[in-house]
């Protein structure tokens, strides 16, 4: 995804998230572009790293990687960390 700069784990951080991660995704740009229009519509100010987040979530529920039953009561909080900005649009 043009923009991020992920390619090494924290070593601090790292053993903490492991022991909390449930599941993992990867998304694509154009999910991450179509992300940034639903967010904008709402008025939220993200870009394409900033809302990939909420490409993931939505991703990972339809999978069913957790069933309805399972994300009863469940919170989840989406980190964005990356403002509007200018980027190549992908093609559909």
């Amino acid at each position: 995804m043009c923009g991020m700069n992920c390619g090494t784990t924290s070593s601090n951080a790292w053993p903490i998230m492991r022991a909390g991660t449930y599941a993992a995704v990867a998304v694509g740009d154009r999910e991450a572009h179509e992300c940034v229009l639903e967010l904008q519509a709402e008025g939220v100010d993200a870009g394409p790293c900033g809302a990939a987040t909420l490409a993931a979530l939505r991703k990972l529920c339809a999978e069913g990687v957790l069933t309805e039953e399972e994300r009863k009561g469940v919170v989840v909080v989406l980190f964005s960390t990356e403002g509007n900005r200018e980027y190549d649009v992908p093609e559909p």
